[in-house]
C-alpha cells in the first residue's frame, strides 16, 4: 500500500510438524522429579542415550539406548514411559508431561540473537527517504504485539548511518 515499494516479499518459513512436551512443573515438584530427569527420559526414549562404544577391528560404533520406533510412534506410547521418583516409584510420563501437536520453522533466522522475519522490497520511481517516511506512517498504524519490534534496515539504515557520520564529522 506504500507508493514506490515494489517486489515486496515476506520471508516464508518452511514449517515442519512438531510434537512439543510441556512439563507440569508443579506436579513434578510435588513428586520430587526434576525437569532434568524428565528431559533425560524424553531424550533416551526418542533420540537415544549413548550407553557404550562397540569396537570391532579398529572401527567404533556408538550404542544408543532408546525405544524401538514402533514403541515411540504414538503419543500414547510416549505417555506410558516410566519416570522414577526419588522414592523409587515409577510413574507414567503422562502424569508429568502434556504433549501438543504443532508446527515449527525449519530454519530460524536471527539478528543480534533475536528471532527475525525479514520483509524485503525495492524502491521504484520515488526517493528512498519519501518512501520510508510513508512506510513508517503505515507501520505506526499497525498493532505490534508485545515483545515484537519493527525495524527498517537495508539501504535506509546504511543511509542513516552515513548521515550520522557526516553530522559527527561536521
Amino acid at each position: 500500500e506504500v507508493p514506490g515499494l515494489v517486489n515486496v516479499q515476506a520471508q516464508k518459513e518452511d514449517q515442519r510438524p512438531e510434537l512439543a512436551a510441556r512439563i507440569d512443573r508443579s506436579k513434578a515438584s510435588l513428586l520430587g522429579v526434576s525437569v532434568g530427569v524428565i528431559g533425560q527420559v524424553l531424550e533416551t526414549t526418542i533420540r537415544g542415550t549413548p550407553a557404550t562404544t562397540y569396537r570391532d577391528q579398529g572401527d567404533e560404533f556408538n550404542i544408543l539406548v532408546r525405544l524401538q520406533e514402533s514403541d515411540r510412534d504414538r503419543i500414547a506410547d510416549l505417555e506410558s514411559v516410566g519416570v522414577a521418583t526419588p522414592l523409587g516409584q515409577v510413574i507414567p510420563l503422562k502424569n508429568l508431561v502434556r504433549f501438543e501437536h504443532g508446527t515449527a520453522p525449519m530454519e530460524i533466522q536471527r539478528l543480534d540473537q533475536q528471532r527475525m522475519i525479514a520483509v524485503t522490497a525495492d524502491v521504484e520511481d520515488r526517493s528512498l527517504g519519501e518512501t520510508v517516511g510513508d512506510l513508517q506512517r503505515e507501520l505506526k498504524r499497525l498493532p505490534v504485539p508485545q515483545g515484537l519490534t519493527v525495524h527498517i534496515g537495508g539501504d535506509w539504515e546504511q543511509q542513516q548511518e552515513s548521515f550520522d557520520a557526516l553530522r559527527l564529522g561536521f
